[in-house]
């Protein structure tokens, strides 16, 4: 996939943006002055999990992650519009990841979670407009809130997430985790 990604948006734009990791759990987060998602390292002791993706790899998959808020999608590769935080990969799984965990009270959880959904199903929409080939992926997206404010009405997730896959064909969770 990687290769792919590079040969579709370039070398140097993907290499700027990309990352990787092999450790059976680790974390992704945003860093508060640039903007931009990283893995964090694990030398980093001040890290708030409640704002940060936390990565399962039980097989030691490598996984790689690709900043796109504030690095692969922006004014400069001529685009303009809304995006999800990033991207995280192996050759059998591919997830968007929005982290929206700014919110501190349920109604900003709320707006939070409708902006969310626009910004992954424009980053989907993005490679797929690009051809990138998803044949062999399973698709996911994901929003990260803080743990507290995860919406409990099981109605509505359902709701939200048939919406989402009836027009991303991408499996929709709003939840701070994924298994590789």
């Amino acid at each position: 996939m990687i290769d792919e990604i590079k040969s579709k948006f370039g070398e140097q734009r993907t290499e700027n943006c990309l990352s990787s990791e092999n450790r059976t759990e680790f974390y992704i987060a945003e860093n508060d002055q640039t903007n931009k998602s990283y893995i964090v390292p694990d030398t980093e002791e001040s890290i708030d999990l409640d704002k940060c993706f936390t990565v399962k790899n039980k097989l030691e998959k490598n996984v790689s992650h690709i900043s796109i808020d504030n690095c692969f999608l922006t004014s400069q590769y001529e685009y303009a519009g809304e995006k999800c935080d990033f991207i995280a990969f192996t050759d059998e799984k591919f997830c968007f990841v929005e982290l929206k965990t700014n919110a501190a009270k349920k109604k900003q959880t709320r707006k939070n979670m409708k902006k969310a959904r626009n910004q992954l199903g424009a980053t989907t929409d993005y490679f797929d407009d690009n051809e990138i080939d998803f044949s062999q992926h399973t698709l996911e997206a994901y929003i990260v809130l803080k743990n507290k404010l995860y919406p409990t009405d099981q109605a509505s997730i359902k709701e939200r997430r048939k919406k989402f896959f009836d027009q991303y064909e991408v499996d929709l969770f709003e939840e701070s985790e994924v298994a590789f």
